[in-house]
């Protein structure tokens, strides 16, 4: 057993030498028929000795074979002597609980090993066994349960580091079961033998996934140990061939349509792998493969912006090609976004190969407006940048409109139109879904911004179509900005305590109440209770009180001892 005295390790020892030096080998009790046959050479018994002889290796070879240390234990023992194997189990199942505790924690290991030791030989693996054994295991690692098997082997409690002990656990489970990968078995799962002779069946034996499987019940620091151990060296590779890619991109982006491709060929296989190891919806996959996939995007973007002005080649077809692998490649977040912005910039650019001929005569200002548009797709949507836009694009339409006030000047100004609209509404949109009572003056303020900047379009020609979209926009943005200057209004004349008491919202001793709310009040937990407190509450007191001019007065002079007391801090 496990935790065999030093003494009862001795006579073992002594009676395996004494065997060995007659050419015989020694059996014991726990010798079961589940186990695979094992010699005893005195060389194995001396390296075996060795492992054991410190307190945390004694520990961790422990985790890997079981202890006697209950009366279930010694019957459930007697019972593996006899080859009543499901007895055993019965047994020591039955003492398990919802809790690990110092009495029944020789089950918890005894049990896990059993399973362990059964669901694995050289023609089949059970699975469902295999998977029990773990999750048993797992309670028997637990921090907390580690100290009852330090007092169970005779090793010192205190330095127990579950951490590190879970690693060992994990690396010496890795070896045990790495070479089982793939390999020609049958394989039991739920209960139903599979033949991987079968036709039907296509795999090969236990898959890296059901390795990984069988941590579900671990710390997600252990879980992620043993998955680094499948996708380190690929994730390695695919991430140096990224850092590749970008150096040659930038030394040589008039072939970055090539160098996407050898990107996405020399690492796909990879990404697959670590794919079907982690799953898409893990966080470390999602940044690889983002990471990749931007790469990919990045050498479509600088071939095609290279090429955009070649009249000899045109880059749109391949760049798009580029763009359409990236989007293969599954990323999330931003760079999916910018997949399909840039995607859908390019492509409506190949589209228009047949009109840039009707452009040629107009190309310089065509030119210029079209790459401020390509610059706008990497730029932050924003009123401001949308006001630049029109600053600059306007001189630029109006020149276009003195030698072809046709097709090519309206499709122009439609775009310099919708692309600038679009950056207002997108400002608006994030201010309104991020509002907050204190945000309402900025609201408004941008509000007023984005009317004061779309009277400036609306004066610029456009297609019906275009200017019907404006129109729409316009009425949202004028209705949005009517209700918040009507809330700021009612803000203002209802007459909350402090404006009650002084009479007019823009009072100089208000304001300073205002800045303190806004600067230091709303910035702790407790200042935002008591203005949300404030409001619900101030507006009755204003109700009940805003006749009475005695009790204003004092209100005014409780206040003003307050302000007195700010402006000394």
């Amino acid at each position: 057993m496990a935790n065999a005295t030093e003494r009862e390790l001795q006579k073992q020892i002594g009676i395996i030498k004494r065997y060995a030096e007659i050419g015989k080998a020694a059996t014991f009790d726990t010798d079961y028929e589940f186990l695979e046959p094992m010699t005893r050479t005195l060389d194995d018994v001396q390296v075996a000795t060795g492992k054991i002889e410190q307190g945390d290796k004694k520990r961790h070879y422990a985790l890997f074979w079981m202890v006697k240390n209950t009366q279930f234990d010694e019957i459930a023992f007697n019972n593996l002597n006899e080859n009543n194997t499901d007895k055993a189990i019965d047994i020591w199942e039955k003492t398990l609980k919802s809790v690990v505790t110092k009495k029944n924690y020789s089950s918890y290991l005894n049990l896990s090993t059993l399973y362990a030791a059964l669901s694995v030989t050289n023609t089949m693996i059970d699975l469902p066994m295999l998977q029990k054994s773990f999750k048993i295991k797992s309670q028997v690692l637990n921090s907390e349960s580690l100290k009852f098997l330090s007092e169970l082997i005779s090793t010192n409690p205190n330095s127990v580091d579950a951490t590190e002990i879970s690693k060992r656990f994990v690396d010496e489970t890795y070896e045990w079961l790495k070479p089982y990968i793939d390999k020609p078995l049958i394989i039991q799962r739920d209960n139903e033998q599979i033949s991987v002779f079968e036709e039907e069946w296509e795999g090969k034996g236990i898959t890296v996934q059901d390795l990984i499987n069988l941590f579900r019940s671990y710390p997600e620091n252990i879980r992620t140990y043993f998955s680094d151990k499948f996708t380190e060296i690929p994730i390695s590779n695919i991430e140096t061939t990224i850092n590749k890619t970008e150096i040659l991109r930038k030394k040589d982006p008039h072939n970055a349509e090539e160098f996407g491709h050898e990107l996405y060929e020399k690492t796909i296989d990879d990404l697959k792998q670590v794919e079907k190891i982690l799953g898409t919806a893990n966080i470390q996959y999602q940044m690889l493969a983002s990471k990749l996939a931007g790469e990919i995007l990045q050498c479509a973007i600088e071939f095609f912006n290279v090429f955009i002005k070649d009249d000899e080649l045109d880059p749109g077809e391949e760049a798009i090609g580029l763009c359409d692998l990236a989007k293969t490649i599954g990323a999330t977040g931003q760079i999916d976004e910018r997949i399909e912005d840039t995607t859908e910039t390019i492509q409506k650019w190949v589209d228009g190969k047949s009109e840039r001929e009707a452009y040629k005569k107009v190309a310089n200002e065509c030119e210029y407006i079209n790459n401020e548009l390509l610059l706008c797709n990497d730029s932050r949507p924003s009123i401001q940048n949308a006001r630049l836009l029109i600053k600059k694009c306007e001189p630029k339409l109006l020149q276009l409109k003195t030698k072809d006030d046709g097709k090519p000047y309206i499709d122009t100004s439609d775009l310099v139109v919708n692309v600038a609209m679009g950056m207002i509404v997108a400002e608006l949109n994030s201010a309104q879904e991020n509002f907050t009572p204190s945000q309402i003056d900025s609201l408004s303020a941008k509000l007023s911004q984005a009317r004061n900047l779309i009277a400036t379009i609306r004066r610029m020609d456009m297609s019906s179509a275009t200017k019907n979209r404006l129109l729409t926009n316009i009425t949202s943005i004028v209705s949005s900005d009517v209700q918040i200057k009507a809330a700021i209004e009612k803000r203002s004349s209802s007459c909350y305590i402090a404006t009650m008491a002084y009479g007019s919202y823009e009072h100089p001793q208000v304001l300073i109440l205002r800045e303190y709310r806004d600067h230091k009040l709303s910035r702790s937990t407790l200042g935002r209770a008591f203005i949300k407190s404030y409001y619900a509450a101030s507006p009755y007191f204003v109700v009940a009180l805003k006749n009475h001019h005695r009790i204003n007065k004092l209100i005014r002079s409780a206040l003003n001892i307050f302000i007195g007391s700010l402006k000394n801090e």
